[in-house]
């Protein structure tokens, strides 16, 4: 919080919280962050696309089934889609068919780990191909699998994220093995689903 007009602290009754240190107004904006990572729910993906870089939606607001009584709402509040090059996304997407809201995610993207994970021209295309399959399969076995299944996957987008940072593959398969060794480790009681297993094989499998 260095040189931002708030500071975290612990204070009795509250716990561990943001305290201002100086006067501020309402819709003074505080500070920014970004995720160290983050995925679409695999849930939605085929129901309302996003960019696969910030998940700005890509989806027209009349193109989805809101709640009746909710339209006007919902509507007002949906982010809006470009009628330029963004249109639904269409002109801007990988030759692996994920889509982006600009040219500036699409490359930022590619940056920080689509240059791995991408199923055509990916460093690691064969094992998230794999992966990519293995989720699906388990979604469509296991609906309410679904948070399990996003929280593997965020883990792979991690790995992908330290590979593009010119890592590289060596020693990777043990890597991977290692890192979700402690998945779900809360303790030596805890055994860990059978979905996360299941990701690692499909993974290192054809790595």
């Amino acid at each position: 919080t260095s040189g931002l007009p708030i500071k975290v602290r612990t204070l009795p009754g509250f716990g561990r919280c943001l305290v201002a240190i100086k006067g501020l107004k309402a819709h003074n904006l505080l500070f920014t962050d970004a995720p160290v990572c983050s995925v679409q729910d695999m849930a939605n993906t085929t129901r309302v696309r996003g960019c696969h870089s910030c998940l700005r939606s890509l989806t027209k607001q009349e193109s989805l089934p809101f709640p009746c009584g909710l339209e006007d709402g919902l509507q007002a509040l949906w982010p809006s889609v470009d009628d330029g090059e963004t249109t639904d996304g269409a002109q801007i997407a990988c030759a692996c068919g994920v889509q982006f809201c600009s040219r500036e995610c699409q490359v930022q993207a590619w940056e920080q780990h689509h240059k791995v994970e991408c199923l055509v021209d990916g460093m690691l295309s064969k094992a998230f191909e794999s992966l990519t399959i293995y989720l699906e399969e388990c979604l469509h076995r296991s609906p309410e699998a679904v948070t399990l299944l996003n929280c593997i996957r965020c883990v792979f987008r991690m790995l992908a994220l330290v590979v593009a940072q010119g890592v590289g593959t060596e020693g990777l398969h043990q890597a991977a093995i290692t890192l979700f060794g402690g998945f779900c480790a809360a303790s030596d009681d805890v055994e860990c689903p059978e979905e996360v297993d299941g990701a690692c094989e499909s993974f290192t499998s054809k790595m």
